[in-house]
């Protein structure tokens, strides 16, 4: 009998490695998500796939089977853990839920107050991703003029 080896990836790692081998079938070789937020609220914009020519191609509008993360209250512990759950959502929702992930992890609060905005692009022949973030601030300039 063999045992089966245990995963040492994260939910998110999983997550990236499926997007990609569903991405590559389809023949998608990047994707561009905009997306923005402030005021405490934020959201993908727009996702725009492209094929091996460079020209844009639609996200077929079928459901894929994939490993999402889930915030999900324990009422033992009275706290939120993140849980591992196998979903068949729309691709572009799967591209959404991973691009989020991304964010709160790489620029946590990207949406609060001033916000920001930005780009990321998928390669998916490299597996790579590349986020081009801009964030906003407020600046203050204070004049006091006795005449």
């Amino acid at each position: 009998m063999t045992k089966k080896k245990q995963s040492t990836a994260t939910p998110n790692e999983v997550t990236k490695a499926q997007l990609y081998g569903k991405l590559a079938k389809l023949g998608i070789t990047s994707v561009l998500i905009k997306y923005d937020g402030c005021g405490d609220s934020g959201c993908i914009e727009s996702i725009s796939s492209f094929g091996a020519d460079n020209l844009e191609v639609n996200l077929p509008e079928r459901s894929i089977g994939i490993d999402i993360v889930e915030s999900k209250y324990d009422g033992t512990t009275r706290r939120f853990v993140s849980v591992n759950a196998r979903r068949t959502v729309p691709i572009r929702e799967a591209i959404e839920n991973w691009c989020y992930d991304l964010l709160a992890q790489h620029f946590p609060g990207w949406e609060i107050n001033e916000g920001s905005d930005g780009t990321i692009k998928l390669d998916v022949i490299n597996k790579t991703a590349t986020l081009e973030h801009d964030e906003n601030v407020m600046r203050t300039n204070s004049h006091r003029v006795v005449v």
